[in-house]
């Protein structure tokens, strides 16, 4: 049997610059909620960071990123406690071994703390909530406190997962009146899984002759997660988008 090595080099899997918003509105796909309180100031977009922040003091921000971002004002909250939450969509990622994750950002807060997160879906569930970034205060601190482009490599977490999922956390626990956060340019890359050439001139682990799927096994399964089916040697598949699991790895199907 001849086997074909394909070296895989990062591409991008997926990225969001805001710039196709209309602020305060979310992109598609984006979700925004809050614990503890519930005055229903929550992440948004803005114009600019320079709108981010309402009220005194905005000048640690201001002009720092002058094209559309993600922000939270915390000011607009008052001295109060919160949580607020910013969630992504939901990212496809199979077939890829290794991500890394991206963004630019810039924070400015009292005693306040802001977290970044990712979790993984793997057939049937999320994995729990991982946390790969934290940031917290510096109050005496001229500017941002902490500002730049991150650059953060999931290692060993996409291995054999579906999908990708973020969350960004800003913490205030000691009812402070705090300013607020910015980010932009989030940009997911990949690296792909290695293929090979069988000695009968198939893709392995599978080939796709028309809407049927070749493989020796294989599960298939829906982009909701939902298991549509359990197979050995072929299958007929109907136009849509469908995931194709097989030896442990996740492989996208588009039938037109």
């Amino acid at each position: 049997m001849l086997w074909i090595a394909v070296a895989q080099s990062w591409t991008v899997v997926w990225s969001e610059d805001f710039e196709g918003t209309s602020p305060p509105s979310l992109p598609g796909g984006w979700s925004a909620y809050e614990l503890i309180n519930y005055d229903s100031n929550l992440w948004s977009t803005a114009n600019n960071s320079s709108d981010c922040i309402s009220g005194y003091n905005n000048d640690d921000l201001e002009g720092y990123f002058s094209t559309k971002v993600l922000c939270y004002d915390d000011a607009a909250s008052g001295y109060s406690q919160s949580v607020e939450v910013a969630v992504s969509p939901t990212v496809w990622i199979g077939g890829n071994t290794d991500l890394r994750l991206s963004y630019d950002f810039a924070y400015e807060d009292w005693y306040d703390s802001l977290f970044v997160e990712v979790r993984f879906w793997e057939f049937p569930n999320w994995t729990l909530w991982t946390r790969v970034a934290s940031y917290y205060n510096l109050p005496d601190k001229a500017g941002p406190d902490t500002a730049g482009h991150e650059v953060i490599y999931l290692t060993g977490m996409a291995a054999g997962k579906d999908s990708f999922q973020m969350r960004i956390q800003w913490v205030d626990e000691l009812n402070n009146y705090g300013w607020g956060a910015a980010f932009d340019n989030f940009l997911l890359e990949g690296k792909g899984i290695t293929t090979g050439l069988s000695e009968k001139g198939c893709v392995k682990p599978f080939r796709l002759v028309g809407r049927r799927v070749l493989a020796d096994e294989g599960v298939i399964y829906g982009v909701n997660g939902r298991l549509l089916a359990r197979f050995k040697e072929s299958y007929l598949l109907p136009k849509g988008v469908f995931f194709l699991r097989i030896d442990g790895k996740n492989h996208r199907i588009v039938v037109r």
